[in-house]
């Protein structure tokens, strides 16, 4: 984490979810909190062991957020109270490695103020829709009883398992700790990755959940009471303020600055002339950033995955090729493209892409490789990428 090791320097940090080893191995002032493996902290004392330990004057100055669904589990369940302070006492540097960092802000907000809309008894397996709710920070709190039967098996044998299903953003089934969300989840902005935190900094809307629902398999019926007690509260406050000016900020921070053509073997085929067709270009790891002066662009190149270096982490799991463009604070999807390893040596060759690109005001376009979870993916690549000025439909 060359980056990150630049701006840190000797400061303390903390990574959350997990991924500890980073610190070490990039030579990083770690300060654990006192459950260092988010995954661990699953009940509701060893969370606000968490959360008051930020919370003080231990509290680490640097933190380096992502996201990780140990299990199937539901995003954001894991540390939950952690996540509503790091959004409350700390703002974003840079990105790298797929993680954001966050620094702790000098003037640290009041908490959140919580208003309860809605309390109700929920049938395993019927919906709680959310749809009618307008506020942007919500959170779900689900009372999953055991019965009596159900105290004895999880004494004897463990607790079974209790999934919820969402409707809308993060569709899917996911696994709960009915004790963690007992005290509530965050369930909107409905965030998964680095990138979605990022942009809920900068006060851009995600898209949301619907309704969800608990849901048993029949069999598992015995060990639980009939019904869910589900409530919804409103976080009023707890959001930052929109900044149409963070997300460059960061990808500034985020990049090392190269004029056309110094990027050897990653941008092919650039303009001549810099001076007619103005290009900066940013590089870390296996991201890059290009910023377009307004006009009516071709973007050509190749995307694919390096299977002659493959990584022991990244061998086999989904990699997704993103193209994206950010202007004014908004962001728009130009190309998405997905790749399934497989466990055999696969020698696909890369595929070629085209974009028109057309813009009235200065843009960045991120090119990306990120796992399923939103993390950076070791096996992306981006090749022969090629910038071409529109003018009368021909390419200059």
């Amino acid at each position: 984490l060359r980056k990150v090791k630049q701006y840190v320097g000797d400061r303390t940090i903390d990574i959350v979810p997990e991924l500890a080893a980073l610190a070490i191995v990039s030579d990083l002032n770690w300060k654990p909190r006192p459950i260092f493996q988010s995954y661990s902290a699953y009940t509701p004392k060893l969370a606000e062991l968490n959360r008051r330990h930020f919370l003080g004057e231990d509290a680490p100055q640097f933190v380096l957020a992502g996201y990780s669904y140990l299990d199937g589990r539901l995003p954001q369940m894991d540390d939950q109270p952690l996540h509503l302070e790091l959004v409350r006492a700390y703002q974003p540097v840079l990105v790298e490695a797929g993680l954001l960092l966050l620094e702790r802000k000098p003037d640290i907000p009041a908490p959140p103020r919580r208003k309860v809309l809605l309390e109700k008894e929920l049938a395993f397996g019927e919906f709680l829709s959310l749809e009618e709710y307008d506020a942007p920070a919500l959170m779900v709190r689900l009372s999953v009883q055991p019965s009596l039967l159900g105290r004895l098996r999880t004494f004897l044998f463990g607790a079974s398992t209790v999934r919820v299903e969402t409707k809308g953003a993060g569709d899917g089934s996911w696994r709960i700790i009915p004790d963690l969300v007992r005290d509530g989840v965050l369930i909107r902005p409905w965030m998964v990755s680095s990138a979605d935190l990022l942009h809920m900094f900068a006060g851009q809307e995600h898209p949301r959940v619907q309704a969800l629902r608990v849901v048993l398999r029949d069999d598992q019926r015995i060990w639980f009471q009939s019904k869910v007690t589900a409530s919804v509260e409103n976080l009023e406050g707890w959001l930052p303020a929109p900044d149409d000016g963070l997300l460059p900020r960061v990808l500034e921070r985020s990049f090392d600055r190269a004029e056309p053509g110094d990027i050897d073997g990653t941008i092919e085929g650039m303009m001549s002339d810099p001076e007619s067709v103005p290009v900066e270009a940013f590089e870390s790891g296996h991201s890059l950033a290009v910023t377009l002066k307004p006009g009516r662009w071709i973007i050509r190149g190749k995307h694919g995955f390096q299977s002659k270096l493959r990584h022991p982490s990244d061998a086999y799991r989904p990699l997704n090729m993103r193209l994206e463009a950010l202007t004014g604070g908004e962001r728009e999807a130009l190309l998405e493209a997905r790749w399934e390893l497989s466990r055999r040596f696969d020698s696909r060759e890369p595929e070629s892409f085209q974009v028109l690109w057309n813009s009235k005001e200065t843009a960045q376009l991120v090119f990306s490789a990120l796992d399923d979870a939103g993390q950076t993916h070791l096996e992306g690549r981006w090749e022969e990428l090629r910038f071409f000025r529109v003018e009368d439909e021909q390419p200059q």
